[in-house]
């Protein structure tokens, strides 16, 4: 069909006042539990020079109701690194708590500290005698209004000083808040964005459990798709994932990570980490990945004494094995993805052992785990 395909796309595009395209988005249907050969068939060629993500949206709509259609069950997509609101924002509400977190800060990045101010300085009573502020936001509780005006009088404080003890009970004990802007001193109004952005986070949090979408309990919860009227699960290709991790690795690691370890592991032959994958010589290289976060070199490093990266290595090797899951029971699967999930969660949210509940999370502290450090790993799911 080559022949016909180049006149088709020269047709297409010869008229056109736009870039040629450069990239083409393949769309294939493949078999859930990928048993049978071939795992995945190409229904739909889509060529681009640039795309945004509703545009794939708008494009799967059509082949996931040609499905229905055909009597197959959809039950999710999955895509590669570059599309990232695929995973965390659904056709009709969020679908990832990263995406809440992200919407309340967004709602406050801009705002002066003067209109943040409103919100949270008490200006008289209402017959009740509940705080009146001059500018109402529901998201902010009137005990919250009330417990800042308390600390100004009784202490004779600044408004930032009531703003800022308050902002640290907002952590357990033993923790500090982080700042809304990382690596930056913390300003007054960095101070007001951090607190009206915690509120409006919890307040969507209670909201959507009032709905039944417990995102309290869940990072991420699945959307009933409007399309196909079932639960359409949406996540991201893990090969990807792991060569994030692996660049990541090889960057530094965690803050506890000795990335001599690795060093050491790469001359015992034991291991089969080998030079091009310790340095990455091939950087969109799975296999190399695979080389590096590897059962093998997780237990190198636990019989040399790096206890810590052991574990590490060890947890990404066995979320990347369930991932793919081929070979793996349903249980083993759940295990190893939550060895993962609770690796993250000590960094993200280090009380979560006394403390599991989503609504407490520091929504600052995700741009230094995640962003910095974990590398866009937020955007996993954990079934």
């Amino acid at each position: 069909m080559s022949k016909e395909l180049n006149d088709y796309f020269r047709n297409l595009f010869v008229k056109k006042r736009q870039p040629a395209a450069t990239h083409v988005l393949v769309i294939m249907v493949s078999e859930e539990r990928r048993n049978k050969k071939p795992y995945a068939l190409p229904v739909q060629y889509v060529p681009y020079h640039t795309i945004r993500d509703q545009y794939i949206r708008d494009v799967s709509k059509s082949v996931k109701l040609e499905m229905t259609n055909l009597g197959m069950k959809t039950v999710g997509m999955v895509t590669d690194g570059e599309f990232n609101s695929l995973r965390t924002q659904g056709e009709t509400r969020p679908v990832h708590i990263w995406q809440i977190i992200h919407d309340a800060r967004e709602s406050v990045s801009k705002q002066r500290a003067v209109t943040l101010e409103k919100m949270l300085k008490k200006i008289g009573e209402d017959a009740n005698g509940n705080p009146i502020t001059e500018l109402l936001d529901e998201a902010i509780p009137q005990t919250v209004v009330q417990e800042l005006n308390n600390l100004r009088v009784a202490n004779n404080w600044t408004m930032e000083d009531a703003v800022t003890y308050h902002r640290a009970t907002l952590v357990p004990n033993g923790y500090v808040p982080n700042s809304f802007r990382p690596n930056v001193p913390e300003s007054y109004l960095d101070k007001l964005r951090s607190l009206v952005a915690t509120y409006r986070y919890r307040h969507k949090i209670q909201q959507f459990k009032e709905e039944g979408v417990d995102f309290s309990c869940f990072l991420y919860v699945p959307e009933v798709d409007p399309t196909t009227g079932a639960v359409f699960h949406e996540r991201e290709d893990h090969c990807h994932i792991l060569k994030r991790i692996w660049k990541h690795t090889r960057e530094g690691g965690p803050d506890f990570c000795d990335v001599t370890s690795f060093d050491a592991a790469m001359m015992d032959p034991n291991t089969g980490l080998t030079h091009a994958a310790l340095v990455g010589e091939r950087k969109q290289s799975v296999t190399d990945a695979e080389k590096m976060l590897s059962y093998l070199v997780g237990k190198f490093l636990t019989e040399h004494g790096y206890a810590r990266e052991a574990y590490y290595v060890e947890t990404v090797a066995g979320w990347h094995e369930a991932a793919d899951g081929r070979g793996l029971t349903e249980f083993e699967r759940c295990r190893k993805n939550y060895s993962m999930l609770n690796m993250l969660l000590d960094e993200w949210l280090p009380w979560h052992r006394d403390n599991y509940d989503f609504t407490t999370i520091d929504i600052n502290r995700y741009l230094h785990v995640f962003k910095n450090e974990w590398s866009k790993l937020e955007n996993m799911w954990f079934e």
